[in-house]
């Protein structure tokens, strides 16, 4: 049985990945289109990953991830999270997976990325929310730039995949930007 909801956004709930949740989170850690634009540079995930990586983020003190389930169908079709929580730098890194295409273009992202910026800075008490993307990513560029992230920058050549290098953006957001909804 799954975990209660943390946080019901609407059409979909935020809550705490479990091991019933391998097999949704298999289809949507390997789906190929999400996982190109992410910059995943290594072959598709093992049930064994995915229970790996479960226990790891559950296990994590400085992230809040949590995999984002369909009310209507109750499947996991992504997560989304703060990583590298740094109290005392009062920062963290943002990140967003979408991996059910049903769920993308519909502007789930953008509500999901500004209730994390909400959570950030009225819940956390953090300052300043980054987040990077990959160039060929603009759907989430935007996104990023729509929930008020601002770009700070071009790592150029920053990740290498596909015999190829990457530049990627390197976005935030600060609690003195941050005007609530």
């Amino acid at each position: 049985m799954a975990e209660k909801v943390i946080f019901d956004l609407g059409d979909v709930i935020l809550r705490l990945p479990t091991e019933e949740d391998v097999d949704d989170l298999l289809l949507v850690k390997n789906e190929q289109e999400a996982a190109m634009l992410l910059g995943r540079t290594h072959a598709m995930y093992t049930r064994e990953d995915i229970q790996s990586w479960i226990a790891f983020h559950r296990g994590r003190t400085d992230e809040r991830l949590y995999v984002v389930e369909d009310k209507e169908s109750g499947h996991v079709v992504g997560h989304a999270g703060l990583y590298q929580i740094n109290t005392i730098s009062r920062r963290a890194e943002y990140g967003i997976l979408l991996g059910n295409k049903r769920f993308r273009g519909r502007g789930l992202g953008q509500k999901i990325t500004r209730f994390f910026i909400r959570h950030a800075f009225e819940d956390l008490g953090l300052h300043k929310v980054k987040s990077t993307v990959i160039t060929d990513n603009q759907a989430s560029y935007h996104m990023c730039l729509k929930s008020g992230f601002v770009q700070e920058g071009l790592m150029r050549d920053e990740t290498y995949k596909n015999d190829q290098f990457y530049d990627v953006y390197l976005l935030s957001v600060l609690s003195t930007d941050y005007r609530p909804e």
